[in-house]
């Protein structure tokens, strides 16, 4: 072989040894990049979920209303000797007991009902009765007035549909529930206006 052969081979092996050592490099001290998606796609972001402070479970009307309200002060005197309140007039003693069924949304009303202690026993006279019904508590006037008494065999029950509520300032939604003891029962739905003092009946339907 002669000298300009021998010097071609020499540059041939130089470039091929050259590429592998900087191929070496490359492979070696390249960042790796097995498993992480590629830049131009769209990204999964982990995102913290925010937690909010828990509110409590309070009926907001109650809760800027009166509920501490001491209605029992405000009877006429003949049903505060007869009506229960603690410290004062025991259940053993009392012939009434008070229930507060709803306020308007305002806090200047509030609806409660005059019911016998332990209705049904038949421990009560005619005149017993007659008390019993539907009052409002006026909180400007610091009043009690009467929106309808009711009979012998009728009684108020809050949870029924659609009643004891304000459909707005002066009217008052609520329900008669005539034999409710029984395995079927009806009822009366009235609309008291407090501006005129008028019950009328709104429907009547009947459930089992």
């Amino acid at each position: 072989m002669n000298q300009k052969g021998f010097t071609y081979l020499l540059l041939i092996v130089g470039l091929v040894i050259l590429t592998g050592a900087i191929g070496s490099v490359y492979y070696f001290y390249k960042p790796q990049t097995l498993g992480v998606p590629s830049t131009n796609k769209t990204k999964e972001v982990l995102v913290t979920p925010t937690v909010s402070t828990p509110k409590e479970d309070i009926d907001p009307i109650l809760a800027k209303c009166n509920k501490d309200l001491d209605l029992w002060s405000f009877l006429p005197e003949n049903l505060k000797k007869e009506t229960y309140k603690k410290g004062v007039v025991p259940p053993g003693e009392a012939t009434y007991d008070l229930s507060p069924l709803a306020w308007t949304k305002d806090c200047n009303k509030l609806a409660f009902l005059l019911e016998l202690v332990g209705r049904g026993g038949g421990a009560y006279q005619e005149e017993d009765f007659k008390p019993r019904g539907v009052y409002i508590f006026d909180n400007k006037n610091q009043s009690i007035k009467v929106a309808r008494l009711i009979a012998k065999n009728v009684s108020i029950d809050p949870k029924v549909t659609d009643s004891n509520y304000w459909s707005g300032s002066d009217e008052y939604i609520f329900v008669e529930i005539t034999n409710p003891l029984k395995s079927e029962f009806s009822g009366k739905r009235y609309k008291y206006d407090d501006k005129t003092g008028q019950v009328t009946l709104d429907k009547q339907f009947y459930e089992e």
